[in-house]
C-alpha cells in the first residue's frame, strides 16, 4: 500500500450536475477500504448529498457551519462524524438539517482556510467536495489548497465548453493543468477522448459507466463495492482504481525513488563487507 498522509484532493466540475458526489462517494469509499484515514467535506450549501452517499448520518450538534465558528481549533475536527458499523476510516463533514443554505454566503477566507488545514492534518487523504461556482469562497480557497483537482464532466458537448473556459481561470489563480485530472462520468459514447483532448488538450484519466442504478444505490447508502456484482459495478470501481492510480502518480515515483536509493545503500554495504570493511567504519 501507498504510504500517503496529509493529501488533499478536491472534486470539482465545470456544471452542475455532472455527478461529483458520485464520484467524491467512490472515491472516498475506495480509499477508506485501503486503510487510509479519510475525511470528506461537502462544502455545497444546499442540500449536501455526500452524508447520505456514505451512510453517515450526520448529529444535529455536528456541521459544517460549527466547524467553520468554533473559536478552538481543537473542536474543529469533532464536527466529522463517521459510521463504525460501515467503515471506521471514513469521516464526513457537511451541513445538516439545522443549518441554513445561505450560512456559507457569511464565511471569511481565514475561516475556510483553518478548517482544511486543520482537516488535513488530521486525516491521510481529506476529499473536497466543492461547489461548481468559483466565485463562492468555499470553491475558490478549495481549488486553491488542494494538491490535484478532480474536473468531473459529463459526456456532453456543454461541459466540454464550459470546462474549457474555466481553464483559463485556473490558469490566472496559478493552479497547473498538470494538477487537474479529468473524469468523463455517465459515458454514452457521445464524445471521444480525441475530441475532448482537441478542445482542452486534456488527456482524460477516467470513464465512469452510466448506469440508473448507481444514483438509485447511493440514496440507499449504498455503494459498488458494497454489492458489485454486475459488469457495470466492476467497471466503475475499475475507473475509482485509475482515478486512485493518478492521484497517487508522484507518491508511486517517492516510493520507487527511495526503493531504489535503498539498493544502491545495501549494495554499497555489501560491497564494503566483502572488502572486509566494517560498518563502523
Amino acid at each position: 500500500m501507498i504510504d500517503m498522509d496529509k493529501r488533499v484532493f478536491a472534486i470539482w466540475s465545470p456544471k452542475a450536475g455532472v455527478g461529483k458526489t458520485l464520484i467524491a462517494a467512490h472515491l472516498a469509499r475506495y480509499t477508506a477500504s485501503k486503510k487510509l484515514l479519510t475525511g470528506v467535506i461537502d462544502l455545497n450549501r444546499q442540500s449536501p448529498s455526500i452524508p447520505a452517499a456514505l451512510d453517515i448520518k450526520l448529529p444535529r450538534e455536528k456541521s459544517l457551519k460549527e466547524a467553520l465558528y468554533t473559536e478552538r481549533d481543537s473542536e474543529v475536527i469533532t464536527n466529522f462524524h463517521n459510521n463504525p458499523k460501515s467503515n471506521e476510516n471514513l469521516f464526513c463533514l457537511a451541513l445538516n438539517l439545522n443549518n441554513k443554505i445561505d450560512d456559507l454566503f457569511e464565511v471569511t477566507d481565514l475561516q475556510i482556510s483553518r478548517l482544511l488545514q486543520i482537516s488535513k492534518n488530521k486525516f491521510n487523504l481529506l476529499l473536497l467536495d466543492l461547489p461548481t461556482s468559483y466565485f463562492e469562497l468555499t470553491s475558490y480557497e478549495g481549488l486553491k489548497f488542494a494538491d490535484k483537482i478532480i474536473a468531473v464532466i459529463d459526456n456532453d458537448y456543454n461541459s466540454l465548453v464550459a470546462l474549457k473556459g474555466y481553464l483559463n481561470f485556473f490558469t490566472e489563480i496559478n493552479i497547473p493543468h498538470k494538477d487537474i485530472i479529468l473524469v468523463m462520468n455517465k459515458d454514452m459514447g457521445l464524445l471521444s477522448g480525441e475530441e475532448v483532448y482537441k478542445v482542452c488538450n486534456m488527456p482524460i484519466a477516467a470513464v465512469i459507466p452510466y448506469s440508473k442504478h448507481f444514483v438509485k444505490d447511493m440514496n440507499e447508502g449504498k455503494s459498488v463495492f458494497d454489492n458489485g456484482g454486475s459488469i457495470r459495478d466492476q467497471r466503475l470501481i475499475r475507473s475509482i482504481a485509475d482515478i486512485f492510480k493518478q492521484l497517487t502518480i508522484e507518491e508511486n515515483h517517492k516510493d520507487k525513488g527511495q526503493d531504489k536509493s535503498t539498493f544502491k545503500m545495501r549494495f554499497y554495504l555489501r560491497k564494503l563487507m566483502g572488502r572486509g570493511v566494517s560498518l563502523n567504519e
